[in-house]
């Protein structure tokens, strides 16, 4: 049960998604294989809320709650939250249905068609064009609209999203060759630092030849970004760390383990099980991935924030203006952002920089997508085009090959795994459990296939040593299929 935290209580506000939070907290029963009728209910009520928890209480009294079945339940809080009203009811509730404040056209467009859905509508693309103009809150462009003759519903769509398009201010809308050369995203960081620890300041690392050159490059592609602003001194100053990039260039990050991270408020914001993210992709037949360039430093730090980040290196001290890599935090908040960016839209998984969309067909993968680069720009995000895919029908997303038939492990990590030598030590084996043990869910009768090699982790398990080798004191067979 300490697996439900990531499950979000129902919102009583919104009766109408009713149906749609129950196939989220079904999925979560798919993917943990949860099947036993009275721990379903059990964990239904434990994560919708204690105001919902309430309603359901009451709905079955005076029998006990623990009485009623699954099925029972979930079927007393549909009719609750979701009556059955006359079709004339859902069509009155569709027609007095405008654009809220703050509600952007492609979140009142979507609600349209979800409120329409009951409404048993014959012409249902007229009533939807004809709604989705009236209800607009800016008058200009309705009669911009008006006097147009034979506008059909598409191209009032596409009208509208695009005039929403254009009024975004020039920051969030600004487009360069370096994606991050000014700040476009309208919020600021904030990081809490514990006043007990004192300020730390350690002298760079020494800089290898080889990478001189890089890391200056580097440098100066950040500072003319608006990443790094160079500085005298500060009471934080920490050295940097360079690894490598698969294509050569070095990363900045800072080894703030030795500094900083000893005086940050941990961010309370959970990282997402890898399960539970997927699980949002079910059903999906074609996808799109998305990859944000430069990730956390296209999100702007305040003052003291930037001033704590500040790095030490073989050119000096730079303060870093943007949420910088090697933060202990940094994971949790850029997550949270990432997905009050994307909450409502159906169908995508962000974790961290990357977003995977799934969508049912190319034309509902399109609308998601739509909505997703319209968020992004409403936030000031930035896309990395060479490491984008679009309207693909398979992709590898967080270790795992996706496609329309489901999950699936990547034939790279299966041939790793099959054709995997035979460890010679302890640490080799807990190397080759750890990959086994990323793709359990694949491997029939793992526990009890594998349980040889984890006997050999034992601290009492024998291990002797020949010519300089280590090798098992017994033989052991380990074979597994997929």
């Amino acid at each position: 049960m300490s697996k439900l935290g990531h499950l979000s209580e129902f919102d009583t506000a919104h009766p109408e998604r009713w149906s749609s939070y129950v196939a989220w907290v079904e999925n979560y029963f798919q993917v943990n294989q949860v099947q036993e009728d009275g721990l379903k209910a059990a964990m239904l009520l434990c994560v919708c809320g204690q105001e919902t928890f309430d309603i359901a209480e009451n709905l079955v009294t005076p029998a006990p709650l623990e009485s009623i079945a699954y099925t029972e339940l979930k079927r007393m809080l549909r009719e609750h939250f979701e009556p059955k009203l006359p079709v004339i009811a859902w069509r009155h509730a569709f027609e007095q249905r405008d654009q809220r404040p703050g509600e952007s056209a492609a979140d009142f467009i979507a609600m349209l068609q979800q409120a329409a859905r009951p409404c048993e509508f014959k012409d249902l693309e007229e009533r939807l064009h004809d709604r989705l103009v009236c209800g607009l809150r800016s008058r200009e462009l309705q009669q911009k609209i008006f006097v147009k003759e034979d506008v059909s519903f598409q191209d009032a769509l596409r009208e509208i999203m695009a005039n929403e398009a254009a009024g975004r201010t020039m920051k969030a809308l600004r487009l360069s060759k370096n994606p991050t050369t000014s700040s476009s995203v309208h919020q600021e960081v904030t990081r809490e630092l514990n006043p007990s620890v004192a300020p730390t300041r350690i002298k760079p690392h020494r800089v290898p030849f080889a990478l001189k050159n890089k890391i200056n490059t580097e440098l100066d592609k950040l500072i003319q970004q608006g990443i790094l602003e160079p500085v005298d001194s500060s009471p934080w100053e920490t050295p940097i760390v360079t690894p490598l990039k698969a294509n050569g260039e070095v990363c900045i990050c800072a080894d703030y383990k030795c500094t900083l991270n000893k005086a940050l408020q941990q961010h309370s914001y959970p990282v997402p099980m890898v399960s539970h993210i997927l699980a949002f992709l079910k059903g999906g037949q074609v996808f799109t991935k998305l990859n944000l360039a430069q990730a956390y430093q296209q999100l702007p730090v305040d003052e003291a924030t930037a001033e704590a980040q500040t790095i030490v290196t073989h050119r000096g001290a730079f303060k870093v203006k943007r949420l910088q890599f090697g933060a202990n935090v940094t994971p949790g908040i850029f997550q949270s952002m990432m997905e009050r960016t994307l909450h409502n839209i159906p169908g995508v998984c962000p974790y961290f920089d990357d977003v995977l969309i799934a969508g049912e067909s190319s034309k509902n993968l399109a609308d998601r997508l739509r909505a997703v680069l319209l968020h992004f720009r409403q936030a000031g995000l930035k896309l990395k085009q060479d490491k984008c895919k679009i309207g693909v029908t398979s992709t590898e997303f967080l270790g795992f090959r996706i496609d329309a038939e489901g999950i699936h492990p990547p034939e790279s990590k299966l041939k790793a795994i099959q054709q995997a030598p035979s460890p010679k030590s302890k640490s080799e084996c807990q190397a080759f459990l750890g990959l086994l043990n990323f793709y359990y869910s694949f491997l029939p009768h793992k526990a009890a296939v594998a349980e040889p090699l984890h006997q050999l982790l034992d601290k009492q398990a024998p291990w002797q040593s020949t010519k300089g080798v280590l090798q098992r004191s017994r033989p052991c067979s380990l074979q597994m299929r997929f």
